[in-house]
């Protein structure tokens, strides 16, 4: 007979060391920043911003893409992987024609190692 305590028991620490292995790589995956404050800026604008991503984990990290929030976002990165050790520059323009106010967006990165969510943001005056 099996108590059902000891099996609740087994599968929360089962579910917890597969959840720290996961959470484990992504440790090693560090970003300069998560998020850039453009911000006043005058509408039309294409102010230009970088994050820098450190691999610090034991595996290759290889960007499999990115995706802005919006059209406006025009992302740049590297294409091959990320040694361990290394590091690389993930450039992102932000196009404010026809824009007013404030604006967030969120660039996702999706990665051989997890989904890192990084923002920009600013406030758009028109002139």
């Amino acid at each position: 007979m099996s108590n059902p305590s000891i099996r609740l028991t087994l599968i929360v620490a089962a579910f917890s060391m597969l959840c720290s292995g996961f959470i484990f790589e992504k440790k090693g995956i560090v970003w300069s920043k998560l998020e850039i404050d453009f911000g006043n800026i005058y509408q039309g604008e294409v102010p230009k911003t970088s994050f820098t991503c450190y691999n610090y984990s034991d595996s290759v990290l290889v960007f499999e893409n990115v995706m802005p929030s919006c059209g406006c976002v025009v992302p740049s990165w590297q294409r091959t992987p990320i040694n361990p050790g290394d590091s690389s520059v993930l450039s992102i323009e932000f196009d404010s024609k026809g824009k007013s106010k404030q604006h967030s967006k969120t660039i996702a990165v999706y990665t051989n190692q997890g989904l890192f969510e990084l923002f920009i943001k600013a406030n758009i005056i028109k002139h």
